[in-house]
């Protein structure tokens, strides 16, 4: 184990390491005690999301020992990957995170994952490779879970508005945002028209 990987979440924490037998580094996803009950269901998801380009790979599961050893994003959190880029989004990194989100939630037998992921707004769980390529992580129940019947497939689009909370909280705060996300917002905009959601920053809300 070397480096811990952004914070310790309620369930895990994640440390840069070392694969013994390959020499590539990974990331490893730790368990706290009594924490990896559901370490299974969290793996099968992820393997989901992956299968799809959505998450990235899962390499190792250890429910003994608690942990999920998965392929290393060295690029980190949505975070510092804005910071690297002096606190800017490319619009195809923008246009990355609506693919992810629409991908995660449309269903299995049309390429997609078929899962409802509750934390999409969180952008430390966002991830980045060393070309700056955005993947989702953290496939934990109970915020994570199979699409539910009644929700379209572009529900996970929803957790943008959280997302863009998060990236005016930094612009005011942090300053990992230093120009405004206009595809995110965009496509933001486009999701409370189509599900009669409440867009206060929207100029023609009934179009």
């Amino acid at each position: 184990m070397h480096g811990q990987l952004g914070s310790s979440g309620k369930d895990k924490a994640v440390f840069d390491a070392i694969c013994e037998a390959t020499q590539e580094r990974v990331a490893v996803a730790c368990y706290h005690k009594n924490k990896g009950k559901s370490i299974q269901v969290e793996a099968r998801q992820q393997r989901r999301a992956a299968s799809v380009g959505v998450a990235p790979q899962l390499l190792e599961v250890d429910a003994r020992q608690r942990r999920l050893v998965m392929q290393l994003m060295p690029r980190g959190t949505l975070i510092e990957l804005a910071r690297q880029q002096h606190g800017r989004l490319t619009i195809a990194q923008q246009q990355r995170i609506v693919q992810l989100l629409r991908c995660l939630g449309t269903p299995e037998t049309e390429g997609g994952a078929g899962l409802r992921h509750g934390d999409c707004g969180n952008p430390a769980n966002y991830v980045a490779s060393a070309d700056g390529t955005l993947f989702l992580i953290d496939f934990a129940p109970p915020h994570c879970r199979d699409m539910p019947a009644k929700e379209p497939d572009d529900a996970n689009l929803g957790s943008l508005g959280m997302l863009l909370w998060h990236a005016e909280r930094g612009l005011l705060r942090r300053g990992w945002v230093t120009e405004p996300p206009l595809v995110l917002l965009r496509e933001y905009r486009l999701f409370c028209r189509r599900s009669g959601m409440s867009d206060p920053m929207d100029p023609e809300p009934d179009v």
